[in-house]
């Protein structure tokens, strides 16, 4: 199980990639050439396709403690994770704020998305260049790698992207943290364009105070 202390950094790293993904943006391009702009003009597509998104996921630390739960996503700036027992938090993003909240332990915070490492990816189209650089391009074993950083602060961490080839679709990304650990989150059962219920995206009600550990 994953240790309390830790899991608030985990899972705000889990959501600030999700944050890349969902507000990424600039009109400078990067250059590049031949097989590696192609791939990612593809991821560019993909992502910037997606309208709304369901899936599960397994979520993975840097010393192996894993959790489990359900990722929604409606773009603009808008998502949800959901971790299932004995883990009892949730994550939302409404598009301005984004709520931890974590009912076992009676734990809510609570923070503007702008005060986020995402502060400067807030424009609404996914560019991979400009505010992020692709640093790698990578293919193997019919997937396509694509490792990011921010362009203004590079130490600050990174975020790899793992896509399938065929059919093209994310399904994994790893966050590198400035001490260099690891998350790793892997997708699966994925819904593209479902309909998704505006509730999912409200912040929701404060933990009850008092409440100790599971």
């Amino acid at each position: 199980m994953l240790r309390v202390s830790c899991f608030w950094r985990l899972a705000l790293a889990c959501a600030v990639a999700l944050a890349m993904l969902l507000f990424a943006g600039s009109n400078a391009g990067a250059a590049r050439t031949g097989a590696d702009a192609a791939a990612v003009k593809q991821a560019e597509d993909y992502l910037n396709g997606i309208g709304t998104l369901r899936a599960d996921f397994l979520q993975v630390a840097d010393d192996g403690s894993i959790a489990r739960g359900r990722l929604y996503i409606a773009r603009p700036g808008r998502l949800r994770l959901e971790y299932d027992p004995p883990v009892t938090v949730v994550m939302v993003s409404d598009g301005d704020w984004l709520t931890y909240i974590d009912y076992g332990l009676g734990q809510t915070s609570q923070m503007p998305l702008g005060d986020t490492p995402a502060a400067v990816l807030v424009a609404g189209r996914v560019r991979l260049s400009g505010a992020i650089t692709v640093t790698r391009v990578a293919r193997r074993a019919g997937s396509l790698r694509l490792t990011l950083v921010r362009t203004k602060d590079p130490e600050a961490g990174s975020l790899t992207l793992v896509f399938s080839e065929t059919p093209f679709a994310l399904r994994q990304w790893v966050v590198t943290d400035t001490q260099g650990f690891t998350t790793r989150i892997t997708l699966a059962h994925v819904e593209r364009d479902v309909k998704l219920e505006p509730s999912l995206f409200e912040a929701p009600p404060p933990a009850p105070a008092g409440e100790s550990g599971r």
